[in-house]
């Protein structure tokens, strides 16, 4: 019973972790543009709605621009290639990056470059999220890469 309490702490750990991360990068992206915005803060409303301020949610849609440009810029060829370079340099220094970029490119509907496609693997009463390393194709077979548990040391599961 304590180990299956531990293990469920550690899995909302790592789901709290990312999601916290993105959340603290967003509020300083949105309160550097703030800053960036002051000029032209007077053509905006004045006044707080559901205390949000017009400005911060210029702030937060001017952010949401420059990501829909920069995705744009990085399916586009020099992109492609800058995107390639950081995902080999990044991929070596980041244990798990590569998991973590093949579930956010599977989450938006797009195709990973690598082949790796994150799945949930269920056996006996456990389910792990593993990567898809072959497909047997008309056989429904399917080899899955699945780290090993820390706790249970370096062997497989």
């Amino acid at each position: 019973m304590m180990n299956r309490l531990r293990d469920l702490l550690v899995d909302g750990i790592l789901l709290a972790l990312p999601l916290g991360i993105a959340a603290f990068l967003a509020h300083r992206v949105v309160g550097a543009l703030i800053s960036v915005m002051a000029p032209v803060a007077h053509l905006l409303p004045q006044g707080r709605w559901y205390g949000i301020a017009a400005l911060e949610v210029a702030a937060f849609g001017l952010a949401l621009l420059g990501l829909i440009a920069l995705g744009a810029f990085a399916r586009s060829a020099p992109g492609r290639r800058i995107v390639a370079t950081l995902d080999s340099v990044v991929a070596g220094k980041f244990p798990g990056y590569m998991m973590m970029k093949s579930i956010a490119a599977d989450f938006g509907g797009a195709q990973s470059d690598k082949g790796l496609q994150p799945a949930l693997v269920s056996f006996d009463d456990n389910t792990v999220l593993g990567y898809i390393v072959e497909d047997a194709g008309s056989a429904g077979l399917l080899t899955v890469f699945i780290r090993a548990h820390p706790a249970r040391g370096r062997g497989a599961w």
